[in-house]
């Protein structure tokens, strides 16, 4: 892995985004209609969305390459599994 974005840094990320997606569906579940809530809500989607598919790329290359660590394997999984979700509430 670079010398960018490490190990550590990599399971941080995957898992920022990953809680993301999981405070919008709770935001989204309860119908918070907080007008703060919201504004922020939309201002972070598109680049979030984007870091979605961005790190589970990055997260999948990693899994290929380097040796791996239990947690770094767990976020990926998991923003895997976040990537699933998303695409699936599109449709």
């Amino acid at each position: 892995m670079n010398k960018v974005l490490s190990s550590k840094g990599l399971t941080v990320v995957n898992l920022l985004i990953v809680a993301y997606f999981s405070l919008l569906y709770l935001v989204n579940h309860y119908q918070l209609k907080s007008q703060a809530i919201q504004v922020v809500g939309e201002l972070l989607t598109i680049p979030f969305l984007i870091a979605l598919v961005v790190f589970t790329a990055i997260g999948i290359k990693y899994l290929t390459q380097s040796k791996k660590q239990f947690w770094t394997v767990v976020s990926i999984v998991l923003l895997g599994l976040c990537a699933i979700a998303t695409v699936k509430s599109f449709f």
